[in-house]
């Protein structure tokens, strides 16, 4: 895209008074394999990129540039191992780089996580359990050696009942974060159909997001950060 300039008070025959375009990339890939009548595998590959303009200063003299690549794998294994219990084993990894030129500005992201999904369904009844991880790593000169890596888990628990009529959906979660320690979440709801036409709904719910390690020790980022 051709796009605008960044700045309304730009000087003349400055780089900051032209137009900041911006362009991008990306490429999606799925392959999948069934293994036999009750298992699949599936590997899903992602490629991003973005190059946009932008103006460091009113009297630029030069185009700035922030450059943005995102590389993503992951691969899921899925189980039918009776009828009434389904799995699905997820591993995955992402590698996020970004750079700003000529201001030369370089930082690294890479995430790897994996998780177990279960669920076990027999008449109205289904309960679900998770195990998930996560590790980040963040590559950036400012970054101290000791604070370039934080980790994960987390288990989740959950439970729904379909009646004719009514449908009820419970679910429980502990986090356990290697900066923030643990934190338990929950959420509950419940869905009543008046008629064939209408339905009502109610839902309550808690949840847990920490910072990422870019958001707390990068060159723009605050360490005194708090989980949200």
């Amino acid at each position: 895209a051709s796009g605008f300039t960044a700045r309304n008070n730009t000087k003349a025959g400055t780089r900051a008074s032209d137009d900041d375009d911006y362009r991008a990339s990306s490429a999606h890939a799925r392959l999948g394999y069934q293994l036999s009548a009750r298992q699949s595998f599936h590997v899903n590959l992602l490629s991003q990129h973005s190059n946009a303009g932008y103006d460091a200063s009113v009297s630029s003299k030069f185009d700035d540039r922030s450059i943005h690549d995102l590389d993503t794998v992951s691969a899921a294994w899925v189980a039918q191992w009776l009828e009434a219990w389904r799995s699905t084993v997820t591993v995955g990894q992402s590698t996020s780089r970004y750079e700003t030129r000529p201001a030369a500005y370089f930082t690294r992201t890479e995430v790897r996580n994996g998780s177990w999904a279960n669920q076990f369904s027999w008449g109205e009844h289904t309960v679900r359990a998770t195990l998930e991880g996560r590790e980040d790593r963040l590559k950036n000169t400012s970054v101290p050696a000791d604070r370039d890596v934080q980790r994960a888990g987390a288990l989740g628990l959950g439970y729904d009942w379909q009646g004719q009529d009514v449908s009820v959906q419970t679910s429980v979660r502990e986090d356990h974060h290697s900066a923030f320690g643990e934190h338990v979440t929950g959420s509950g709801g419940a869905a009543y159909d008046l008629s064939a036409q209408w339905r009502v709904r109610g839902s309550w719910g808690t949840s847990f997001r920490a910072p990422t390690l870019y958001q707390r020790f990068s060159d723009y980022g605050q360490p005194n950060l708090r989980p949200e």
